[in-house]
């Protein structure tokens, strides 16, 4: 859904529970994330590869099979984190 240019994108897959900051508490809360995915500039994740998918083969005489392995590294992390909000809700009032 657009409102008033924001993207609105629901999941049930946002953090639930019993949020504090120290002053404040949220027994029965949600963790609203907001983010600025404009361009690759403002995107607060970011992925990256630490190590190109490399292929090894060799043969298996005893199967009489040709195998390979490829193995890789990568990674998700925050680089951004001035675009990026969280915003706790009581799940049980609207």
């Amino acid at each position: 859904m657009n409102l008033y240019g924001w993207n609105i994108i629901t999941s049930n897959r946002l953090p639930k529970g019993s949020f504090s900051d120290g002053t404040t508490t949220v027994t029965n809360g949600v963790a609203n994330i907001f983010m600025s995915v404009a361009d690759d500039n403002t995107k607060p994740v970011m992925a990256a590869w630490r190590r190109m998918p490399k292929v090894e083969g060799e043969r298996n005489k005893d199967l009489r099979r040709d195998e390979f392995v490829t193995s890789a590294r990568w990674g998700f992390g925050t680089q951004r984190v001035d675009t990026l909000g969280v915003l706790i809700t009581d799940a049980t009032k609207t």
